[in-house]
Order: C-alpha cells, then sequence, then structure tokens
C-alpha cells in the first residue's frame, strides 16, 4: 500500500507525540484490538485507563466514523478520546472526547 507522505508521515509523528507524552506521564501504552478493529493506544497507569485514537484530521464524515466508531465498540467505562490537529473541537459523542493535540 503506498502512502502520501504528508499524511501518512504527519500522522504517524502525531501517534509519536502522543505516545512520547504519555510515556512522560509514567504511563504504560499499549496498542489494543478487539477483533479486527484496533484502537491507536490503551494507556495504564495505576488503576487509571484510557482509550485513544489519533487522527491527523477529522476531515470527513468516513474519518469520523472510523475515529470515534472504533473506541465506540469498546463498551466499558473507561475514558475514551480522539486526538486530532483540527483547529475546531468536535466536543464529545457518546461519551468520547474530542481533543486537539495541544490540549492533551
Amino acid at each position: 500500500m503506498k502512502y502520501s507522505s504528508f499524511d501518512y508521515g504527519l500522522s504517524g509523528h502525531l501517534e509519536n507525540i502522543i505516545y512520547l507524552h504519555y510515556r512522560s506521564l509514567g504511563y504504560k501504552i499499549y496498542v489494543g484490538r478487539m477483533g479486527k478493529v484496533e484502537i491507536d493506544f490503551i494507556i495504564e497507569k495505576g488503576k487509571e485507563k484510557k482509550y485513544i485514537q489519533a487522527a491527523y484530521s477529522l476531515s470527513s464524515k468516513k474519518v469520523i466514523e472510523r475515529e470515534f466508531g472504533n473506541l465506540e465498540k469498546a463498551r466499558d467505562a473507561y475514558e475514551k478520546i480522539v486526538i486530532s490537529l483540527d483547529d475546531i473541537s468536535l466536543g464529545n459523542r457518546n461519551g468520547i472526547k474530542h481533543l486537539r493535540a495541544w490540549e492533551i
């Protein structure tokens, strides 16, 4: 599969930034999988646990459905967050927070 170096590169950098940020705060970080659905990060510190999806941009309904939809499939009560570089916050959707990268 060939990726645009712009999109793939920025998404990869965003994931690295998120990883390093939470790692510096002492979280253990895992990549999660529920069936065929991948969760970008599952982070844990003590009894705290969060699911995180990273997206360069939530620029279309398809991307929004994919990023939030993956987290909606996790049916437990842990915090769920979508992090992106969008200028406008989408707020919450079904209890899932949207944070802009500079808000983490």
